[in-house]
């Protein structure tokens, strides 16, 4: 925590990695190259964004870490993939202001006119872990009527075809 109380999202350190940092407020965008970048709400107790990327004509939307809130449905229509936090399984409360469970995130995909081709589950804390998240997914897919995968290590998503691969780690573990 820094001294003026926000919580920075990259740290000090990874900061010090990079040439340039594109530090945004929901509502501002960016351009770099052929890739665009909307930042967008999300309530979350520390500060935090999320991010619509536009790329070769694909659109992917990351609500990052937070709640689900009415009106959140609008920043992500039309994406093509939609990368959701979901730390919680279904009948979760999840913590407000924090996480999504998976009835939130239900409800944010059903909210969504049209809807993305693919919702890929990140952030899997341990509940969701040890609810069977191949049922988590169907039950996301079944109620949104959406192709439903879990993010895993090293995997590697073609935004062309949408189909993934899991990459050798360049260590060995």
């Amino acid at each position: 925590k820094r001294k003026d109380g926000d919580y920075p999202a990259v740290k000090n350190y990874f900061q010090s990695l990079v040439k340039k940092l594109f530090p945004m407020k929901p509502g501002e965008s960016a351009k770099i190259e052929n890739l665009e970048l909307l930042a967008t709400k999300a309530m979350h107790y520390a500060p935090n964004v999320g991010y619509v990327l536009k790329y070769n004509g694909m659109k992917v939307g990351y609500p990052a870490d937070g709640s689900y809130y009415s009106g959140q449905e609008r920043a992500y229509e039309g994406c093509d993939v939609l990368i959701l936090n979901v730390p919680w399984p279904k009948g979760y409360g999840a913590p407000k202001n924090i996480h999504m469970a998976i009835d939130d995130a239900i409800a944010l995909v059903r909210a969504i006119g049209r809807k993305p081709k693919l919702v890929i589950l990140s952030h899997l804390g341990p509940a969701m872990l040890r609810s069977n998240l191949f049922k988590q997914e169907k039950i996301l897919a079944d109620a949104t009527k959406c192709k439903v995968i879990s993010a895993s290590d090293f995997m590697e998503l073609d935004l062309d075809t949408l189909k993934t691969r899991i990459l050798k780690p360049a260590v060995k573990f």
